[in-house]
């Protein structure tokens, strides 16, 4: 979690809010496309 928000922040820093929170949006597909692929 911590590490998620961590580039949450970055991301606001380095680029807009609208990127940063498609980022933030990504997080469950990512989380379930590797365990479809792990287990």
């Amino acid at each position: 979690v911590t590490i998620g928000q961590n580039a949450y922040f970055e991301g606001l820093y380095l680029s807009s809010s609208t990127i940063a929170t498609a980022m933030t949006n990504l997080v469950p597909a990512v989380t379930f496309v590797l365990a479809t692929v792990i287990g």
